[in-house]
This record gives C-alpha cells, structure tokens and sequence, in this order.
C-alpha cells in the first residue's frame, strides 16, 4: 500500500504539473520528438547495409560456403554514424529530462532548451550509454534475469546526469544504483503503471496510440521525475490546485 501511495503521489503531482503547464511542455516534447524521428529515419536507413550483409552471411551459410562476406569499410563506418546517432538521442532525452526535473520542481522551465544537453555532457552521455547497453545486453543474454536487474539499477542514470552535470559518468552509473537499491520493485511497478496506458491504446488502434503517444510522453517524463526527486532526497513541490494561474512557464 505504501508503494501505491507513492506511485499514486507522482501521478497526481506530474497531472497537475502538465495541466498547468499552459501547452509549454507538449510543445517542448513535440519538438524533440521530431528531431529524435528524423535521427531514427537516419539510423534505419543506415542499417540497410548491415540487414543485406547480415542476410549474405545467412545465404552463404545455408550453401555450405565457409567464406563469409567480408565485413566492409562502408559497414565500419555506417556502425559508427548508427552509435554516434545513438548517443545524440540519449543527448537529446537528458535534455528533455532537465525540462521534466525542472518542471517537476515548480521551476519555469519554458527558456529550457532539448539541446542543453550537449553543454559538455555529450562525452559523458556516450561512456554512460556505452557501458549501460553492453552491460543490459550481456545481462538479458544470461538468462535475462541479470539484464532486468541491471536495468533497473541504472534507470535512474539519466536523471543523475541531468541533474548533476559535474558528475563523471561512473559516479552517475553508482548514483543511479545508489538510488535504486531497495527501490526496484517500486519503480517496476511504476513502470507498469506507465505501461499499461500504451497497452491499452495499442489494442484500440495503432492510429490511437500514435496520438496518444504524443499526450502521454511528458505525464511519464514528470512522472519518473517526481519518483527522482523523491529517492534522490529532494523536496516534493506540490503543484497548484487550480491549473493554471500559478503555473510555472505560464502567463
């Protein structure tokens, strides 16, 4: 009951958040939607020679030929564009969690831009995604369990780094952990809660999803931003009741 309490604490308080945001955070998100799309047509696109070589490895080994296609100077450099696009995102999203921290905390986060963070942090994110995506991957491929694990002991890595920019990224991989030890069952059953809405929207239609998609990824953003500033130990702002007049970025 207690995690319910909470969980239902964070929910209320990211609704009142949004409602009385005044449409600032929806524009903010819509605009980094965007651009994350346009990263990700790129990154399809330059998966395309990987899928072809991918699929000549199969057909050569389904002939019984020993000799693979070799592995390509166009291959190399299109997995490095695909990683650095990769990173940008991540870049992009620690960005979009600054404005939710803010947001979350009763602060004006309307001058708040999607690219703070490349102030300085795009190193820092690309070591953290780097070890984060080996480390999940190695993990789901032994028995899955250890990858779960791992997951949720770094869910928190990205709100770290957005909210302690001096931090280098091991100490915000340990801070994440730090944070999260105790707590995994509580941000699982969170995540449900933020999951179950997609569910039921993809069940309605793929068309509804998309839409919904677009009104519910900031609530979820100022949600696992409240669950941050409660595990992290910061003051629980409590958002205006009246939805508008006190807002934060508002008139």
């Amino acid at each position: 009951m207690q995690h319910d309490d909470r969980i239902l604490r964070w929910h209320s308080g990211a609704f009142q958040v949004i409602s009385s945001s005044n449409g600032y955070l929806f524009a903010k998100f819509m605009l980094y939607a965007a651009v994350v799309a346009v990263l990700r047509l790129l990154t399809t696109g330059l998966s395309v020679p990987f899928l072809r070589w991918y699929q000549s490895n199969v057909e050569y080994l389904q002939h019984g030929n020993p000799e693979l296609p070799p592995v390509t100077g166009n291959l190399i450099i299109s997995l490095v564009f695909i990683v650095v696009l990769g990173i940008m995102c991540r870049t992009l999203e620690t960005g979009w969690i600054k404005i939710a921290l803010e947001a979350s905390r009763l602060r004006d986060a309307s001058e708040r831009r999607i690219t703070d963070g490349f102030s300085g942090s795009f190193p820092k994110i690309a070591v953290i995604e780097i070890i984060r995506s080996l480390g999940i991957y190695l993990g789901l491929c032994c028995l899955i369990a250890p990858g779960v694990w791992l997951f949720y002991r770094w869910r928190m890595v990205y709100f770290v780094c957005a909210d302690n920019p001096q931090y280098g990224p091991i100490r915000c991989l340990r801070e994440s952990a730090r944070l999260t030890a105790g707590s995994k069952k509580l941000i699982f059953t969170l995540d449900l809660t933020l999951i179950m809405p997609y569910l039921t929207s993809f069940l309605i239609t793929l068309i509804t999803n998309g839409i919904a998609d677009l009104f519910m990824r900031p609530k979820i953003a100022v949600t696992m931003a409240f669950c941050y500033n409660e595990l992290s130990g910061h003051e629980i702002a409590r958002p205006p009741e009246n939805g508008g007049n006190d807002s934060p970025g508002g008139g």
